[in-house]
């Protein structure tokens, strides 16, 4: 994925052309990566509003602003809740909750992602803890996991951990991965796969066809 910027029409500072080649680089990887983008003013505008993005969820993830929504999952024969799926939302103190489309392309592109990934995880299986405790019915709940969390050296091990900490049984914690996470590199996907099915975590495909 190629970004262009131009000498003297878009900046003549280095800094400057830099920066203009990365919003056009962004743009290019938005449309489906392999693709080129010469920078534009329009650009320069969504840049601004990336980079803003960026800082605020550095901010963000060193302040715990998110909290996850749960997403009821009902047995469609008997009726009866079986469990849930954690959706994470923002909750910016200047801008009140943001959905995950705004900022979570933004995290995946500038390597975020992997740290608000583990934070979902950590804080569902403590909200299994909580239900338990409860007396509630035993749930589970899936999360989405990003393909860059997925691949981190380690994950697999740090998610054994998490849900010894939380006191959970791993049958109860479902980890959602697309088909094009998978498909990035096979040999080590299927070995992450192999760990957390035999430590009892659900596995399953989202967006299945893409």
């Amino acid at each position: 994925s190629i970004g262009i910027s131009m000498v003297p029409d878009d900046a003549t500072e280095v800094q400057d052309l830099l920066r203009n080649a990365d919003a056009a680089m962004y743009e290019a990887k938005a449309a489906g990566r392999g693709a080129y983008r010469f920078f534009t003013g329009t650009l320069n505008r969504r840049a601004l509003d990336i980079l803003s993005i960026e800082n605020a969820l550095r901010h963000a993830i060193e302040r715990r602003e998110f909290e996850l929504h749960y997403q009821p999952q009902i047995d469609i024969t008997s009726g009866a809740l079986v469990g849930a799926e954690a959706l994470i939302r923002w909750n910016r103190p200047d801008n009140g909750l943001v959905m995950p489309n705004v900022f979570i392309p933004v995290a995946e592109e500038r390597g975020l992602i992997a740290a608000i990934d583990e934070w979902v995880i950590g804080n569902a299986c403590s909200q299994l803890a909580t239900w338990r405790d409860s007396n509630m019915p035993t749930l589970r709940i899936a999360v989405n996991l990003s393909s860059m969390a997925f691949r981190k050296k380690g994950f697999a091990e740090r998610v054994a951990e998490t849900i010894q900490a939380a006191g959970i049984t791993a049958h109860q914690l479902e980890i959602e991965l697309t088909e094009s996470t998978m498909m990035r590199d096979i040999e080590a996907g299927i070995r992450v796969i192999k760990r957390l099915h035999d430590m009892g975590v659900r596995l399953s495909i989202d967006d299945f066809g893409t």
